[in-house]
């Protein structure tokens, strides 16, 4: 049963997401990584397969501090003179470019942790 292997990963990572968006303190965000690389070096679902796994489970615990980042930089670059249709797509433009930088990072680190790699069939 995959989802009895998941919830050990997702209950400190769901906690700690919400303890740092209902104080504002985003710097917990941080524990979630090493959270994540610690249990996917303990799990053996995911042997051989740890970078496929990093990627879906940091883009999932990323995602809430992307969305706050984007409302942030939203504020901070656009003011209410310019157009909306102009602000939106601007803004995902970004969001979507420093997301795509944050698994990029994440990817290469773990091709560093763990070498050797399955080729994923599909």
């Amino acid at each position: 049963m995959l989802y009895k292997k998941l919830l050990p990963l997702l209950i400190p990572i769901t906690l700690i997401e919400i303890l740092s968006m209902v104080f504002s303190i985003y710097w917990l965000g941080v524990l979630i990584l090493p959270i994540i690389f610690l249990w996917i070096s303990r799990c053996r679902l995911c042997r051989l397969y740890e970078s496929i796994w990093l990627f879906i489970i940091s883009s999932l615990a990323i995602l809430p501090y992307d969305v706050v980042l984007m409302i942030k930089i939203h504020k901070l670059f656009f003011s209410e003179a310019l157009p909306i249709y102009f602000q939106i797509p601007v803004t995902a433009i970004i969001s979507i470019s420093l997301f795509s930088a944050e698994e990029v990072v994440i990817g290469i680190v773990g091709r560093i942790v763990w070498r050797k790699q399955r080729r994923v069939k599909g």
